[in-house]
């Protein structure tokens, strides 16, 4: 009897190693199982986050796009302003340029008259000094013949 209660000591005990040893296993393949589901649920997240990424690159490219339009949009604007503003000076240049040519015209004309006025007064002052030198060589004339009546009349008079 002692032989059979240590063969079923023996048996249990090797039962119960080899409970253990399957407990240990199925442990160890349900540890495994969570650790699988874990790198799957790490792999979901890794595909969900590489899909978050792809979304934000995009967006990320819509953005510098807008941008890019936005700032093409800025300076094809500040490029039209400055056309107006060029277009707008090439009107006042020629304006101006105009006006000099008028007050150009205005000026050789003034000058022209200034010089046919002067030209005028030149003339009428020679007639004058012309004049003048007539009346003063009749005056001078008219005194030499006052004188020598006088010195006639001296003459006539002493005699």
């Amino acid at each position: 009897m002692m032989e059979l209660k240590e063969a079923e000591l023996k048996e249990v005990n090797e039962l119960k190693e080899l409970v253990l040893q399957q407990g240990s296993n199925v442990l160890g393949v349900q540890s495994r199982l969570l650790e699988i589901e874990k790198n799957m649920g790490k792999k979901d997240n890794k595909d969900e986050l590489e899909l978050k990424i792809i979304e934000l690159e995009e967006k990320i490219l819509l953005l510098e796009k807008e941008v890019k339009n936005v700032k093409f949009a800025s300076l094809k604007q500040i490029i039209q302003q400055k056309d107006e503003l060029i277009v707008s000076l090439q009107g006042t240049i020629t304006r101006n340029y105009e006006e000099m040519l008028t007050i150009r015209q205005n000026i050789n004309q003034a000058n022209m008259k200034t010089n046919g006025i002067i030209q005028s007064i030149g003339m009428k002052l020679n007639e004058v000094d012309q004049d003048f030198g007539q009346k003063i060589q009749g005056l001078d004339q008219a005194m030499r013949k006052t004188d020598n009546k006088c010195k006639d009349l001296e003459n006539k008079i002493t005699k």
